[in-house]
This record gives C-alpha cells, sequence and structure tokens, in this order.
C-alpha cells in the first residue's frame, strides 16, 4: 500500500491529508494558511512541519511511510528567492521522499476537475484561475497580489464593504441593511470608530479584512441591493479570468468544462436562507456567464487537499492517476 500527503495552503487556512492509494483519507488535519510575503522561510517551514506532524499523529502512521508529497502554496511561482528557500527548507525535511511543490492554484484545480482539462477558479482570501487543456498546457489568471488584484475574491470584498459602509455612514450613497449590521457586529457609538477598529485591527489582516465579507452576506441574505450588487460585480471579474484562460487554452468556441473551490462558494451560515442567497447571487449568475462563453460551470469534484494528492501521483507514479481518481470519486 502507497501513501501519499497532500497540503493544500491559501491565504487563511491550510489542510493537511494522509490518503492512500486506495483512495481513503486515513487523517486530515486543517491549520493556519502561509502569509509567505511576510513569514519567512524559517517560519513558513515550522508551520508545514506542525501540520504534518499533526496530520501524521492522527493516523497509525509516520512520515517515513510517505511515498510522495504534493505542497499547493499560495505565491508559490512568484517570489523567486522565496520559492528556491523553500524548496532547499523542504528538501532537508522530506529527506528521501518525492515531492512535488506548486502553486495552490494548481491542486485546486486537479480536486475540482479530478486532473482533467478545463479552467477552475479557487476563491477565498484572494482570487486566481488556473486552466490545463487537452495538449496539456497550463495558464493562470489573476492573484497577482492582493494590493492590486484578487478581484472577486472575499478579501477584495471585504474591502467594498468597509467602502460601502463609509459611504452610508457618511451620506454619500443611501443607508442599506448593511449599515445597521456592520454597528451591530462593532457596537459601534458612532460611525466614525469604524476608521480606528479597522486600521488597527483589520488592515493589518488580509484574513480579516477577508472575513467582512461574512457580513456583507448577511444583508444580502436579507435583500441588500447594494451588497447584491457586489456579489454581482465579483463574478464579473471572475468571469474576465475564467475568459482570459478559455482564449489562452483554446477552449473559446468550444464547450469546456469549468469549476470553482474556496470559501467565497461556502456560506458561512447553515440555514437554508444564507446558501440559497451564495447560490442565486454568486454561483447561479456565475454559471450563466459561463454557459455564455461557450463553458459548462460543475461543482468541484474533489476538495482541493485531494487534488494536492492527485498532483503527487500524477508527477511520481502516473500510470496510476486514472484508478486513483476513480477510487477517490467513489468514497467521496
Amino acid at each position: 500500500m502507497k501513501y501519499y500527503l497532500g497540503i493544500d495552503s491559501g491565504g487563511s487556512k491550510a489542510a493537511y491529508a494522509l490518503i492512500d492509494q486506495g483512495g481513503e483519507t486515513i487523517s486530515l488535519h486543517v491549520g493556519a494558511g502561509y502569509a509567505r510575503t511576510v513569514d519567512d522561510t524559517e517560519t513558513t517551514l515550522k508551520q508545514i512541519k506542525a501540520g504534518v506532524e499533526k496530520c501524521l499523529a492522527a493516523s497509525p502512521l509516520d512520515l517515513a511511510h510517505v511515498d510522495a508529497v504534493c505542497i499547493g502554496l499560495s505565491y508559490y511561482g512568484e517570489l523567486s528567492k522565496k520559492d528556491a528557500e523553500i524548496v532547499s527548507a523542504l528538501r532537508d525535511f522530506l529527506t528521501g521522499i518525492d515531492c512535488y511543490l506548486t502553486n495552490d492554484c494548481e491542486v485546486g484545480w486537479a480536486g475540482s476537475l479530478a486532473c482533467k482539462p478545463g479552467i477552475s477558479i479557487a476563491v477565498g482570501t484572494g482570487s486566481i484561475a488556473y486552466g490545463q487543456n487537452d495538449a496539456g498546457q497550463t495558464a493562470r489568471a489573476g492573484g497577482w497580489a492582493h494590493f492590486f488584484s484578487d478581484e472577486g475574491s472575499c478579501y477584495w470584498l471585504g474591502r467594498k464593504t468597509m467602502e460601502l459602509f463609509s459611504k452610508e455612514a457618511d451620506g454619500r450613497v443611501p443607508k442599506t441593511p448593511l449599515y445597521d449590521i456592520i454597528r451591530g457586529a462593532f457596537s459601534l457609538k458612532d460611525d466614525l470608530e469604524f476608521i480606528e477598529l479597522m486600521e488597527q485591527d483589520y488592515i493589518p489582516s488580509r484574513k480579516k479584512i477577508a472575513e467582512l465579507q461574512i457580513l456583507l452576506e448577511e444583508a444580502a441574505t436579507q435583500g441588500d441591493k447594494a451588497a447584491i450588487l457586489l456579489y454581482e460585480k465579483s463574478c464579473d471579474e471572475l468571469l474576465l479570468c475564467i475568459a482570459a484562460l478559455a482564449h489562452r487554452l483554446g477552449f473559446s468556441g468550444s464547450t469546456f468544462p469549468v469549476s470553482y473551490s474556496g470559501g467565497l462558494f461556502r456560506s458561512s451560515s447553515q440555514e437554508a436562507l444564507a446558501t440559497r442567497t451564495k447560490e442565486k447571487y454568486l454561483v447561479a449568475p456565475l454559471r450563466e456567464r459561463v454557459e455564455a462563453l461557450g463553458g459548462h460551470l460543475q461543482e468541484p469534484l474533489l476538495e482541493p487537499y485531494q487534488g494536492a494528492v492527485l498532483c503527487a501521483i500524477r508527477q511520481f507514479d502516473p500510470e496510476s492517476l486514472d484508478k486513483a481518481v476513480r477510487k477517490m470519486m467513489c468514497r467521496s
């Protein structure tokens, strides 16, 4: 029996999964993601080691039993110096184990489309699209940097939420349910208290800004037209990425699969109304726009951490890939 370790790390959280060649998840651990633009290599490696150890501790196996590892890191492939440092550090940590390091957008694609040609868009704290065609050509779009990119993401929507509240508070635009939701969430006695709160506690943290999207979702659930419009604008931004990849990979003019992953597509509440809100104002409009391009939007087949395992198998044991996909699909 072979064992594979798949790691999917976005901007806010990382999932570690130990999966056997029969497609069964032996153990799963979810921890913090890696802010590689902020954390140094030593800190990042320490986080990875801790996550791997916790994942293995929940299983009857240890690192010596692992045949191959795939680690999908946000920002990998974008910062050459840090990329080289983390590759070197992981080589020492995973001595003797086959290791494939890639951007988390690839493992998101591998999970959502089970390594089949098509386009996947990962939208959590940040946003990025990745695709692969029948010829094996790959391309990505979006996800350049949170300061000037990551359009349509939870972080992007969080910033827009802050902007909308400020405009409603001082009368530049009419007040909507979002105004009272934010005042209540932060117990504001004076609207201007929002400035200090954001500058001290939120603006320094991508994760916390992204979490403001939860308040936007609550407003949209209450029928807030301004909040709904922001989700529509998010769809527009995500479609730009999908359309760019469809053109670059030669999908334009033919039917092609598109899927998705990430926290934006999941409701923050278990209530049916909140779930319907995301479906109505995010997924359904995106499906309509994708179909207009000639694509077909489908629900993700597997989780990104399963995609990481598939990437490891594809890299180091490609003859077993199709069988692994079938077994994972049967167990999902």
